[in-house]
């Protein structure tokens, strides 16, 4: 059964799990009356999400309405959720080192101001290598890549830290790692690393209850 957490008043936040299969194929009308798609394009774009609006291209969206669940579906990406305890405004933010380098954190921060974040799971530093260096153009984040005999370690969920800290929002992290985590978790990386057939997602959600 898939997870959910209440993370402040009636703000809540639910994900699948491996034993739920691939998250494409749930429902998220389980959760809010009205939903809203995050159709990712590794953008830095916050998009407001109308009660009207199905789905969105973007990586990241915002609501104030209850009944209304923001949705997106991820393989390793971190998923994270901002939101204001003294207003009804939530967020949903698509945490992928793309989105990441072109500042959708710091935009979002910027926009909504919040005041509270939840860091989702994700391939932490732990077992995020490459063999080459995608931030070496980029100053702020170089700092989180480490450079290793083989290539180069990536510790994102530093990152991510460091600017919510920058914008005094108090954040819980959930510590996991996707591709650690095998018998819960998808992860995009392990599916490829092992050559499988089938590349399942997650589907996380984030709603406010009336």
């Amino acid at each position: 059964m898939f997870n959910i957490r209440l993370v402040h008043t009636s703000l809540k936040i639910a994900w699948t799990g491996k034993n739920d299969g691939d998250g494409r194929d749930f429902d998220p009308s389980v959760f809010a009356q009205n939903t809203t798609k995050l159709l990712l394009e590794h953008e830095s774009v916050i998009a407001f999400a109308g009660e009207n609006k199905t789905s969105l291209q973007c990586d990241g969206a915002w609501s104030d309405k209850p009944n209304h669940a923001l949705f997106m579906t991820v393989g390793d990406c971190f998923p994270i959720v901002l939101w204001n305890e003294k207003t009804s405004v939530f967020s949903l933010v698509h945490g992928g080192w793309r989105s990441l380098q072109r500042g959708i954190l710091e935009n979002a921060c910027k926009l909504l101001s919040p005041t509270h974040a939840w860091i989702g799971f994700g391939l932490r530093s732990c077992c995020n290598t490459a063999s080459d260096n995608a931030f070496a153009g980029n100053p702020t984040l170089a700092q989180y890549v480490t450079k290793e005999r083989q290539g180069y370690r990536y510790d994102l969920v530093s990152y991510i830290k460091d600017v919510l800290t920058s914008y005094n929002v108090d954040t819980v992290n959930l510590n996991i790692c996707t591709y650690c985590t095998e018998s819960d978790y998808f992860s995009h990386r392990r599916s490829v690393h092992q050559k499988q057939k089938q590349d399942p997602r997650h589907l996380i959600a984030v709603w406010r209850e009336v």
